[in-house]
């Protein structure tokens, strides 16, 4: 089945969701009725970018797009910030402590959810082809596993934000 949203959250009756032809609409359970349905990101993308991955933290959504844009905005889709890369995402977002951490196609880093800043970056620089679906991550308490999308594997303590050599 082809879904026409990317991922959906229910949130005191009412379903927020993302499409993939870039709007954010909400609507109202109890009274069968749409609330909101905005084009706020035409902005932030180009024409050839749609969205990847869709997240919820602390009364705030977190959207990526594959341009490498990430966008936070509010239940009525006011943005608060957003934070561009010149890369391609294709990786969800992943939460860990409070923070965004985002896979590029050859640097892992993590944002600060509150004002977008970022806590920490790795770089890990190969001639590997970058791989077309992204990457792979996992958290295990303050520590993360991942392989990027160009194939390179590590492991970050997220506490102190610093790789481990294994």
């Amino acid at each position: 089945m082809n879904s026409n949203y990317l991922k959906s959250y229910l949130i005191d009756d009412i379903v927020y969701s993302i499409s993939n032809k870039n709007t954010f609409n909400s609507f109202n359970l109890i009274t069968k009725k749409q609330i909101n349905r905005l084009d706020i990101f035409d902005d932030y993308i180009n024409q050839y970018s749609y969205p990847t991955s869709f997240i919820f933290l602390n009364g705030f959504f977190y959207l990526a797009f594959s341009n490498a844009t990430i966008i936070k905005f509010d239940y009525d889709g006011n943005i608060d910030w957003s934070i561009s890369f010149n890369d391609i995402l294709k990786t969800p977002l992943k939460i860990q402590s409070q923070n965004i951490i985002v896979m590029l196609s050859d640097r892992i880093l993590s944002i600060d959810h509150l004002n977008g800043n970022i806590n920490w970056d790795f770089q890990y620089s190969n001639d590997n082809l970058v791989l077309s679906d992204g990457g792979f991550l996992i958290n295990v308490n303050n520590l993360i596993f991942f392989i990027l999308p160009n194939k390179n594997i590590g492991n970050i303590d997220t506490l102190i934000g610093k790789k481990i050599n294994s």
